[in-house]
């Protein structure tokens, strides 16, 4: 007997005529066992996860479960099963099983990534990444904490396996919400795994294959540096596990972007290879992704978090700076370049002076052009009072203060979220009152006015730079905003690859801050969808940069 579902992705439920004989969950709610699938012939460059779940069984039998895409072949033993229905929600459905009876379900999940994004499930001969939510069915709904246990023995012997509480360990246990569990991260592969110490506290380092970007034992070394110098600043050493996941980018369908991944006390880094003198870039994406652990982690935001974004991304992104540069892991030209590319990326895009309101809005559907703006504006409102404040008044120690307080008040052992009045309340009282008030009005109306003419003490001053920024041909924001084709100029590249102004669109994408990338627009044309690409035109922009002086690069 077999049942098709086709909501989300392709199920096919296959209900087993012959009963099948489970052990006793004993103290567990959920189980699961992974084990890699062989490849099959019609998919020989797919990899699979063979899963086999158990769930306890209750007084009713009824559960809404949640399927993850790109799930096939489900196995339910048929005397278990009494019905299945569709629900509202996408991907949910209810099953009722027979009352009391622990029912066990398997299944292969076999993604679709070949360039290897960290923010959906990899999975390789050697090597696997993914949230347990993205994979593993689960309990929709449930609200009291679970135990659960996932069991990676049947995994080859050489395998590392990396969780948020363990590593070298392959059945992970867990008490926890569901919620909680579906973004736990896993990570196996036949890993290098180097383990340094801050504080007696432990941090793993995954490393796998040779770099030519770095040498792993000096990679290791500067990491240390980084850490410390974090952890140090917050006071904060609970941190009994923490593991960082080094993936390399090798695709050439990749595009050849630093990744950062991070959930609970794991840190994921997708990180194209290449020349050395990229590795600042490497470096200050690190910094970022580390101090996260704080803005994001320890210290939550309310959710959505649009019109915080100023905050948790960009104050996150100018400390993340600031420590790369002061814990000489990069050093002040470095520091420059990756600034300058932020004021570049700020001031060439068209939503430079969005609101904060209008970023609030438009954060969830547009997060790729209004989440980028919110950060780059708040690490410029923060990098430009450390220029107006140099070190001689006790290097930046206002702002380091009010961020001290705010970990004091809000961190993980507080329970509490931040809100945008607490953020003015302690900002205010560490700042000064006329202070922040201006710094606050610049990142909810987006006019920053001037900028420092000096920073790092006047080792770099700013000047106006001409640069070379994309013009599509179209009212950009109409259509990023409302699926909207406004203003095409006829002469335009997006007029002759096929765009037209009451076209429908269905998917679209853009680099606003360079000429040099493809934009991609898919439309609705007579029923089907077709994907147009066309390079943007040039045009001169001119935007505030940094330059050194008197300083040896």
């Amino acid at each position: 007997m077999k049942l098709h579902l086709n909501k989300c992705a392709s199920f096919i439920f296959i209900l087993i005529c012959s009963p099948i004989s489970f052990a006793n969950l004993d103290q567990y709610d959920l189980v699961y066992r992974l084990k890699l699938a062989d490849r099959t012939a019609e998919k020989e460059n797919m990899s699979c996860f063979d899963v086999e779940m158990v769930i306890k069984g209750n007084e009713k039998g009824e559960f809404l479960l949640r399927i993850p895409h790109n799930i096939t072949q489900i196995f339910i033993p048929k005397e278990n099963l009494i019905s299945m229905d569709a629900t509202k929600e996408e991907g949910v459905f209810n099953f009722r099983f027979a009352p009391k009876r622990d029912t066990k379900i398997n299944y292969k999940y076999c993604p679709v990534n070949p360039t290897r994004t960290i923010y959906e499930p990899i999975i390789e001969p050697d090597f696997f990444h993914f949230l347990a939510g993205n994979v593993l069915i689960n309990p929709e709904h449930a609200v009291d904490p679970m135990n659960i246990k996932v069991d990676f023995k049947e995994l080859p012997s050489q395998f590392t396996v990396a969780t948020a509480h363990s590593i070298q360990e392959k059945v992970y246990t867990v008490n926890q919400p569901i919620q909680n569990f579906r973004d736990s991260a896993f990570v196996g592969s036949i890993y290098e795994v180097e383990t340094i110490n801050i504080k007696n506290q432990p941090v793993h380092i995954m490393t796998k294959d040779k770099w030519t970007l770095f040498d792993n034992k000096d990679f290791v070394y500067y990491l240390e540096k980084l850490i410390t110098a974090q952890r140090t600043f917050w006071n904060d050493f609970d941190f009994p596990h923490y593991v960082i996941v080094l993936i390399k980018l090798e695709s050439p369908d990749a595009e050849k972007y630093i990744h950062g991944f991070h959930k609970k006390n794991i840190l994921s880094m997708s990180i194209p290879d290449g020349k050395i003198e990229k590795l600042y870039k490497v470096f200050y994406s690190l910094s970022h992704e580390l101090f996260h652990a704080w803005l994001g982690i320890s210290i939550e935001a309310p959710q959505p978090q649009g019109n915080l974004q100023w905050f948790f991304e960009g104050l996150n992104d100018f400390y993340g700076l600031q420590f790369a540069l002061k814990s000489g892991i990069i050093d002040r030209k470095s520091y420059i370049q990756v600034y300058n590319q932020s004021l570049q990326s700020y001031y060439v895009s068209p939503f430079y002076q969005a609101t904060n309101n209008e970023i609030s809005e438009h954060f969830l559907n547009s997060h790729i052009y209004y989440g980028i703006i919110a950060q780059v504006r708040g690490h410029i409102v923060f990098n430009d009072y450390i220029a107006r404040h140099p070190r001689g008044s006790e290097m930046y120690n206002p702002l380091d203060m009010a961020l001290k307080e705010i970990g004091t008040q809000f961190g993980r052992k507080s329970g509490k979220v931040i809100t945008e009045n607490d953020l003015d309340i302690i900002f205010s009282k560490h700042l000064g009152d006329q202070e922040w008030s201006q710094m606050k009005r610049s990142i909810e109306t987006g006019k920053l006015g001037s900028i420092s003419p000096y920073l790092l003490e006047g080792e770099a001053v700013l000047i106006k730079k001409s640069v070379w920024a994309p013009s599509f041909g179209f009212d950009t924001e109409a259509l990023i905003k409302h699926n909207a084709l406004k203003s095409l100029k006829t002469n335009s590249n997006a007029y002759r690859a096929g765009l037209r102004k009451n076209d429908h669109i269905l998917v679209h994408h853009f680099a606003l801050n360079t000429p040099r990338v493809v934009a991609q627009v898919v439309v609705e044309k007579s029923g089907e969808s077709k994907l147009i690409k066309f390079y943007p035109e040039k045009v001169i922009k001119y935007i505030p940069q940094y330059a050194l002086v008197n300083v040896e690069s």
